[in-house]
């Protein structure tokens, strides 16, 4: 069974994109609402934005701009608080090479699209960006990443003439060579199979006078419980889509959705507990939103929503709609068609 996608970006990396846009003569804003994005949550870090939602803006940004290099504009709108304490912690890192394994380690803070590997070779470090699933983040979203990496590198150890190696990436050249190589400020290399950084290894390692032990420590923490917090809230929604997913094959227990996420049932419990609910409370909300939404979709009789919502039968799914609502779904059903539309398919 395939588990759907659970792939997010921080809220505020999508204000960054309205900034851009704004000062481009676009209408941020309008963009946000048409890619499904409320602008108004995402000042609040814990916002996270599903990746459909995010790649929509990015195609809507690049067509209302008419940039297919849009991108790489995003950086000069990044503020210190975009990328939550990462940005702190970075400057008060004792090398770059601790600011990129502590943006490794933390990267799912900013984004869980992609992952960052650092390896070294022949006194060359390669700074790896590897999608978690095919296509889980556009193309721009990587440039920019990539590209805020290189001027944050350069920021961070205080030196403008210390530049990249080379940068490589997947898109095609599209004779745009001269503006990628003037962004990135050294040799830009198409069509490669992978996305990746190359910065020389002295650079990489050498010690930052900038280093801050005190400001690490509290970025750290701040860092990790955000950590926690993500973690809480994904295994409730790794749940719920399981929920849904198995539904229409009958009630599904617990057993069985533990066993789709390669965990014990008194794991799952566990994980669960911790999260601040429980598995009956999430078959049951989830039963619940499904019954709301599938009641007024008149082409559904409520057969179709018995099945639907996995109960045994017809009679056990209008206690759990009374236990819901206060009234059975044929008068809720009649209720709701006196006072507004019911949806037509």
């Amino acid at each position: 069974m395939k588990l759907a996608s659970q792939t997010t970006t921080i809220g505020t990396w999508a204000l960054a994109i309205k900034r851009t846009l704004d000062a481009r003569g676009v209408n941020g804003d309008k963009l946000l609402r048409e890619a499904g994005i409320d602008v108004s949550v995402c000042g609040d870090p814990n916002t996270r934005l599903p990746s459909p939602k995010l790649n929509k803006l990015w195609d809507l940004a690049e067509r209302a701009t008419g940039d297919p290099r849009f991108g790489l504009s995003v950086p000069m709108f990044v503020h210190a608080t975009t990328l939550h304490a990462m940005t702190m912690a970075n400057f008060a890192a004792t090398s770059l090479y601790d600011a990129f394994s502590r943006s490794a380690r933390f990267s799912r803070i900013i984004t869980t699209t992609m992952q960052f590997a650092l390896n070294k070779q022949d006194g060359v470090y390669q700074i790896e960006y590897l999608l978690t699933e095919p296509n889980s983040l556009s193309h721009h979203g990587v440039e920019a990443s990539m590209l805020l990496c290189v001027r944050m590198a350069r920021e961070i150890d205080l030196n403008p003439e210390n530049k990249p190696i080379a940068v490589h990436l997947k898109r095609r050249e599209d004779n745009d060579r001269d503006f990628f190589e003037q962004a990135f400020g050294c040799p830009v290399h198409f069509e490669s199979e992978r996305w990746f950084i190359e910065m020389d290894a002295a650079q990489v390692e050498a010690p930052l006078p900038t280093a801050n032990p005190e400001i690490l420590q509290s970025c750290e923490r701040i860092m990790a419980e955000y950590l926690a917090r993500m973690d809480k809230a994904d295994i409730s929604h790794r749940v719920y889509q399981l929920i849904l997913e198995l539904l229409v094959a009958g009630e599904p227990s617990q057993e069985r959705v533990a066993d789709a996420l390669h965990m014990s049932t008194r794991s799952l419990h566990r994980k669960l507990t911790a999260a601040g609910t429980n598995f009956k409370s999430l078959l049951d909300n989830t039963r619940r939103e499904l019954a709301m939404q599938y009641i007024r979709q008149s082409n559904l009789s409520i057969a179709d929503i018995t099945y639907n919502l996995g109960f045994y039968d017809a009679s056990s799914f209008s206690r759990a709609f009374k236990r819901w609502t206060g009234m059975s779904p044929a008068k809720y059903r009649r209720d709701i068609a006196l006072n507004s539309p019911i949806e037509h398919e």
